[in-house]
């Protein structure tokens, strides 16, 4: 099977680097690095991230400067192993060198071995070790060639006791060479070097995997979350000062399947032609199945089956129309030949390949399979309008379905809430509601009015449309006081008399007797269908309502958003320190962060104070800021920084001290910035001008 070349990513230290999101991966990795022998394998679909992750995580250690050298290698496709040996010991010394000298590795891919070699003449670096590779070269001994280049990160890991980190991406493509995996595997053995290793979970990187046993985690990197492909989407379209309706943006990413490549590829087109246009559902269909049909997508998803030989792609199609059809049993009636067609696909992100079977990977591989295996049957300009509107029709429907599905979500979490409660009796009385908030949604304050109790529920589930509560009056588990609740929707715009006799013939069919309260939820609702309901003894409520009413349950503002800022201002006194930390404290409490965060904050707090006041003028200030923070997915962050006047901490010193240096000496400060990273998820230093520095501190909240 044909393969590509060599092809090196630029290491270059820059900003992201095209990196969104993955907050809480890159936050996971980094700390596991960071720590001696921490070793992982991300795996996950082709063009995920998996490299984006690498080159983020290479550039902040390289910023960070705090005795972990980072190593950053892309193991091409079908080299032989002399070349990638030279290649990979070139590589290494290049980067070790930038590492040093405290500068940026620029573009244009690696430098002779031979050139290294005059490079390492001014440096710590074993000029004995390129000796040895021509030697073993000369003498025709792979296993030694490759013992050389593969464990130097360890030799020098030994000699200069310096600590490395190797970021080796698509570390499948080692496992054409026995030599330089048991090469790196006898290195894991004897050191303790960090690694990430990433790539494909081929059979082969299951077995290493395996032998390694718990000497390395196996973690799956998938696509973005919806907040992180939010955020893509709009950086992306910042760019073009171009924006796209936001009830529009969950269905594309859904779409998309949440894959950053499809979302940069498809977004850089519609920036380019939208420029400072609003971009609508219809706009992103037809642009979507151009792209497939004949752009950049086109082209990728082609490559990947032209690259095949005839017989090759004539398996490869095969497979991939059964697997449109449904999952593929991959276990049994492969021959070897359909195995290694079958490997090469899931390789190349069309197909994956999971407990459940084999299927396609995504829903915009199986649009371009179906324009591939149907653009004999119609013109291209009819087989794209006919997608188009295919597309926009399911996208309506599912977006119908999602929001119904969501609106019962929060009925079952109201329900299970439920717990007798004394609430405001106008959260289920939608007249009276309107009356007096109109289309306005107040705050939980200025609802006022007569009460009502709600029951204890023990047991809730979804029947149909339908959110079904069972519970007692008052608590009191007695035949007399039990109660059923039946929550329903209604998902038209205005609930009209008929719609109302509708949901009341389906709520007669669900009855079981006994004592019932029916709830019915509608957007808004005619004056007839006011009088049906209500006549019936009905609760009526908008979700606006029902918001409200789980925000109540819940005890929480359920409007707040924004983030709280606090600010304060440190004279150089002594141990004004622990002002600041007191502050925080009561801050924390406030904020119903736990104890345990709350003290580790404090502590990193004082000793970031203390370095500001140490390296600030007598005269200076120390300027904090506290900013609190909610996540969408509930947890909370807080972030610190600490600036100090008239001073300049480099972070390049801000080093992890040395064990026996500091037992030996008489001066043993120089622990604060270890605390600081032991203590904090992510420490950060910038200059917001040349006489001062700045440091971030940021603690992420589990609530």
């Amino acid at each position: 099977m044909e393969r590509k070349g060599l092809n090196r990513p630029d290491t270059t230290h820059t900003g992201n680097n095209g990196f969104h999101g993955r907050r809480r991966i890159f936050r996971e990795l980094y700390t596991l690095v960071s720590e001696e022998g921490g070793r992982v394998f991300l795996h996950g679909r082709a063009r995920i991230g998996k490299t984006e992750l690498l080159k983020r995580l290479y550039a902040t250690l390289f910023r960070d400067q705090d005795r972990i050298i980072p190593f950053y290698y892309a193991f091409p496709e079908d080299l032989d192993l002399y070349t990638l040996c030279k290649d990979y010991l070139s590589e290494f010394i290049r980067q070790y060198i930038a590492f040093i000298r405290n500068d940026p590795i620029p573009s244009g891919g690696a430098i002779p071995l031979k050139r290294a070699e005059r490079l390492i003449r001014d440096y710590p670096f074993p000029s004995s070790l390129i000796e040895d590779l021509y030697l073993h070269m000369e003498d025709n001994n792979p296993i030694g060639v490759a013992r050389v280049a593969f464990t130097a990160p360890s030799l020098l890991s030994t000699l200069e006791n310096a600590r490395f980190c190797l970021l080796l991406d698509d570390f499948h493509n080692i496992f054409d060479h026995r030599e330089a995996c048991d090469a790196i595997f006898s290195q894991f053995e004897i050191s303790r070097i960090s690694c990430v290793l990433s790539g494909q979970l081929t059979s082969e990187v299951k077995a290493f995997i395996g032998k390694m046993g718990d000497r390395i985690r196996s973690l799956e990197l998938s696509g973005f979350t919806p907040s992180e492909g939010r955020e893509a989407i709009s950086s992306i379209l910042r760019r073009y000062d171009a924006r796209i309706r936001e009830e529009e943006v969950q269905t594309i990413l859904k779409k998309l399947d949440y894959h950053p490549f499809y979302i940069k590829v498809l977004f850089d087109l519609i920036g380019m032609e939208g420029r400072g246009s609003t971009i609508d559902l219809r706009g992103f269909y037809t642009r979507y199945f151009k792209e497939i049909s004949s752009g950049t997508l086109h082209l990728y998803f082609s490559s990947i089956l032209e690259s095949m030989d005839p017989g090759e792609r004539k398996r490869a199609l095969a497979l991939l129309r059964r697997a449109m059809r449904g999952a593929i049993d991959s276990r049994e009636g492969m021959d070897p030949s359909e195995r290694e067609v079958k490997e090469y696909l899931v390789a190349k992100g069309l197909l994956r390949d999971t407990d459940h079977g084999l299927s396609l990977a995504d829903p915009v591989v199986r649009d371009y399979l179906d324009l591939y295996f149907n653009r004999g049957a119609e013109s291209p300009e009819e087989l794209r309008a006919r997608k188009v509107w295919e597309g926009l029709k399911g996208a309506e429907e599912e977006k119908e379905a999602s929001h119904v599905e969501g609106i019962l979500s929060l009925f079952r979490r109201c329900l299970e809430r439920f717990s007798c409660q004394t609430v405001p009796g106008i959260l289920f009385d939608y007249p009276a509601f309107k009356e007096d908030f109109g289309d306005r949604t107040p705050s939980l304050e200025e609802i006022h009015g007569q009460k009502l109790s709600l029951p204890k529920m023990v047991g809730v589930c979804q029947k149909g449309g339908f959110v079904i509560g069972y519970g007692f009056e008052g608590g009191l588990y007695r035949e007399d006081k039990g109660v059923v609740w039946r929550v329903g929707y209604i998902p038209t715009p205005l609930v009209s008399e008929d719609d109302a006799l509708r949901f009341l013939s389906e709520v007669e069919g669900l009855q079981e007797g006994g004592k019932e309260v029916v709830w019915v939820v509608g957007k808004d609702f005619s004056e007839g269908a006011i009088r049906a309901l209500k006549g019936k003894g009905l609760f009526l409520s908008s979700p606006a309502q029902v918001e409200l009413l789980l925000a109540l349950l819940e005890d929480r503002d359920y409007r707040k958003k924004e983030p709280y800022l606090f600010e304060i201002i440190l004279p150089a006194l002594s141990e004004v320190e622990l002002v600041a930390a007191r502050a925080v404290e009561e801050i924390g409490r406030k904020a119903s962060i736990d104890e345990e965060s709350i003290n580790k904050i404090k502590m990193a707090l004082i000793e970031a104070c203390i370095n500001a006041l140490e390296y600030g003028t007598k005269e200076g200030k120390v300027h904090i800021k506290v900013l609190l923070e909610d996540e969408e997915d509930g947890d909370g962050r807080v972030t610190i920084y600490v600036e100090n006047e008239g001073g300049n901490v480099r972070p390049l010193y801000a080093m992890e001290p040395n064990l026996e240096e500091k037992f030996g000496s008489s001066y043993k400060r120089g622990w604060g910035f270890k605390l600081m990273r032991l203590l904090m998820d992510e420490v950060s230093f910038d200059r917001p001008s040349p006489s001062s520095t700045r440091l971030k501190l940021v603690k992420y909240i589990k609530r």
